[in-house]
């Protein structure tokens, strides 16, 4: 019985620690819950935003933006959209089609689900991260 205490009690405080020290500072880099949450914090209608070219996919936007938030694959179906969610990519297929924007929301993503070694050492994240953008077109 102590055997199965001391195990137990050894898994409770390492998930405490996990959870309270490593996790909330890791989760800041995902794109999906900081994006959604500017979404939803300045409504921006699920109408007037898309994701497009989107390196990973961010399931979570729907859920923190409270909102479906659609995508599209070419900047020819964006008619009524006024703001795009993308990456590096989209954002360079936006410069090069002559669209002006503005980026209004910028962060780094990494799928914290995937954790590797360079991103958990603070010292070489930065290499290990890639940017969003939340742009609004003009």
């Amino acid at each position: 019985g102590k055997i199965f205490w001391l195990s137990a009690s050894g898994m409770i405080i390492a998930n405490i620690f996990l959870t309270n020290y490593v996790y909330c500072t890791l989760l800041q880099y995902q794109a999906g819950s900081q994006a959604g949450r500017y979404i939803h914090s300045q409504s921006i209608p699920a109408d007037e935003i898309a994701e497009f070219k989107m390196e990973d996919p961010i399931n979570s936007v729907h859920f923190y933006a409270q909102e479906l938030i659609p995508g599209v694959d070419t900047l020819s179906e964006i008619h009524n959209i006024k703001y795009l969610l993308t990456m590096d990519k989209g954002l360079n297929a936006i410069k090069q089609s002559g669209h002006s924007y503005e980026i209004i929301k910028q962060g780094p993503q990494f799928k914290v689900s995937e954790l590797t070694p360079a991103f958990i050492n603070p010292k070489t994240r930065g290499s290990e991260v890639r940017n969003y953008y939340i742009v609004k077109l003009k």
